[in-house]
């Protein structure tokens, strides 16, 4: 990425401030121009309509805007997705997506996603590459970068391989689960699409509006966790012993996000859990913990129910038992040898009243809004060791429960991290 492509990124920007001509030789609306306004998400412009009449019937000037060219110099633009208002004497257009002339979804190109963001993105502290980040899905290669412009980060995704939009969309959402996961900032909002001819000229830009963006108080590793650092909570030995996630460790990742639809929603409802409040967030934790199982149990079926053989034949007295919901919870962690503490049975078991409706685990309130952060807490950290084990990573996992005991008035006798 060199001039050419800080070149693109100006021209995306000055498209706010460009002023552009309506062309619909059929409409009253031909010829008359307008000043695209960015807002905090998308678009707007306005639309006088104190001089004509007909302007006031919205149905028809929807239709007609969707059916107009903005045109300004050698840039042409198709209204794709509009919301159109009434504001006393101006219509106002909400403009959720656009594209460039003759853009088709079917075409391959060479696709670079732009996503516009408030919060810094530093990808030292997950990945082991620190700059860019390269990762492979179905062997295709893909490169996340980030760059800093007028205050506003960008992340972006860049794909070597041509793919048409439909392709590129889908394999960059696959990508943003897993670093949302990495990272707990899955990172939406807005997005341009940019698509490249071999000679990595632009062809086309489209923008869409996406999802609101999340942004989680967990994430499975970071190594720099500030408050340990800060209260000597740990010593700087431990803190060098960290370990990123790997490009592979990644690609498997977001290989799994993009081929199992259970795991890619049960992390979408993660994130999501993780910024709701109290009630909602551990019942969130709970149902991804149980898909997340069941996925691994599935997938591995045959490995599985041979361990549990081998542990039957090893172990007497496990022998004629009835494998029930909680134990097949724990089968994952036994399988992929997670040690399991006796407060990590208590939760995988308290899980169950959970999802059969018990919120109140305590009759005082105080107490039972208390045993829900913790059982948050734990379920969080059991999900980030199974799935983090499951792609191969090695190190260590944040434990949740430990690092936020100073909200319970507590002080659990475990390590601020857990080796998987």
């Amino acid at each position: 990425m060199g001039d050419d492509f800080d070149h693109d990124i100006i021209k995306i920007k000055n498209i706010e401030n460009l002023e552009f001509l309506i062309k619909n030789s059929s409409s009253i609306l031909d010829n008359r121009t307008t000043k695209l306004i960015k807002e905090n998400q998308g678009y707007t412009f306005n639309v006088d309509s104190s001089s004509n009449d007909s302007l006031k019937n919205l149905d028809d000037l929807f239709d007609t805007l969707k059916e107009a060219v903005f045109t300004h110099a050698d840039l042409s633009l198709h209204m794709s997705d509009i919301d159109v208002y009434e504001m006393a004497k101006i219509i106002k257009v909400r403009v959720r997506q656009f594209s460039t002339i003759n853009f088709s979804y079917d075409q391959p190109y060479l696709y670079t996603l732009i996503i516009p963001t408030k919060n810094k993105i530093i990808l030292d502290f997950h990945f082991e590459e620190r700059i860019s980040l390269t990762l492979k899905i179905d062997n295709i290669e893909f490169i996340i970068s980030q760059r800093q412009r007028d205050g506003i980060s960008l992340l972006i995704i860049k794909c070597k391989q041509e793919l048409t939009h439909k392709e590129f969309e889908r394999y960059t959402f696959s990508i943003l689960i897993g670093f949302g996961f990495i990272t707990g900032s899955f990172i939406q909002n807005e997005a341009y699409f940019i698509a490249y001819d071999e000679f990595q000229k632009l062809q086309h830009i489209c923008f869409r509006e996406l999802r609101p963006s999340l942004k989680s108080n967990y994430c499975p590793i970071h190594i720099r966790p500030y408050r340990l650092i800060k209260e000597n909570k740990v010593t700087e030995q431990e803190i060098l012993e960290l370990k990123r996630v790997s490009s592979e460790q990644f690609s498997k990742l977001c290989q799994i996000i993009h081929e199992v639809p259970e795991i890619s929603s049960s992390l979408i409802l993660l994130l999501e859990a993780s910024t709701c409040s109290l009630l909602i967030m551990p019942v969130g934790f709970c149902i991804t913990l149980e898909a997340l199982s069941k996925v691994i149990i599935d997938k591995y079926k045959p490995d599985i129910y041979n361990y549990i053989k081998n542990e039957r034949e090893r172990n007497s007295a496990i022998s004629g038992k009835r494998i029930n919901n909680d134990t097949k919870l724990r089968l994952p962690f036994d399988w992929l040898k997670i040690k399991l503490s006796s407060d990590d049975i208590n939760s995988i078991v308290t899980r169950n009243r959970i999802l059969h409706g018990i919120l109140h685990l305590k009759p005082d309130e105080l107490e039972s809004n208390i045993e829900l952060s913790d059982l948050s807490n734990r379920l969080y950290t059991l999900i980030a060791c199974l799935l983090m084990k499951w792609i191969g990573f090695d190190g260590k996992v944040l434990n949740h429960s430990k690092i936020r005991e100073y909200f319970f008035g507590k002080e659990f006798q475990e390590d601020y991290f857990r080796q998987i």
